[in-house]
């Protein structure tokens, strides 16, 4: 996980410490995890809404080749984040996070370019009824919202992630606003040259 890449990058070359981008409960709890730890491990964390302004994020953000990195609220819990990266090479992608579907959300990925634009977004329930309601209220979303969020934005490819374990039958995304779709699974991999392809 995340821990045990930090303390590797600090072993393996300290007084460089990894840029860490996200919501304050994840800056506190490396906080609290790594005081535990015997070792010790350098990091920088940057909120994910002041890392298009912080200079080391910038600066971190220009050697990666990203143009700009964006981030967008997102409805789930208190400082949740979407976000937005857009790559010198001409590909942009949108990470959702958990979240229900979002304007904001449209929004961020609408600035990227439109010809290699990739949204990654939870789609942890299916679109029966009991799912839609259970999607309300665990403010996460349907697969069928999910897409309609890729559409608004004209995703060149919506991958969707964050399936539920409790209920296992797989999504059925055979359907109009399907085009572009990927479903995603634990520990997939995919190089962008193959995109196309899927």
């Amino acid at each position: 996980g995340l821990v045990e890449i930090l303390q590797l990058r600090t072993s393996l070359t300290p007084g460089r410490p990894l840029l860490v981008v996200g919501p304050f409960a994840l800056r506190n709890w490396l906080r609290e995890v790594t005081s535990l730890l015997h070792a010790p491990v350098e990091y920088r964390f940057v909120h994910a809404c002041a890392a298009d302004r912080d200079p080391v994020a910038i600066s971190a953000r220009s050697r990666c080749g990203l143009l700009y990195m964006r981030a967008a609220p997102a409805t789930h819990c208190a400082d949740s984040w979407a976000i937005a990266v857009r790559h010198r090479e001409g590909w942009g992608l949108v990470y959702s996070g958990d979240t229900r579907p979002s304007e904001a959300i449209s929004q961020l990925g609408a600035e990227i370019d439109a010809d290699c634009r990739i949204l990654v977004h939870e789609a942890t329930f299916d679109d029966t009824l009991e799912m839609q309601q259970e999607a309300i209220s665990k403010r996460h979303s349907t697969v069928s919202e999910a897409l309609h969020v890729g559409s608004r934005m004209g995703a060149w490819r919506v991958v969707l992630t964050h399936f539920s374990q409790r209920y296992p039958k797989l999504a059925d995304i055979r359907g109009a606003e399907t085009q572009g779709a990927v479903v995603a699974f634990d520990h997939m991999r995919v190089p962008f040259r193959l995109l196309p392809a899927l």
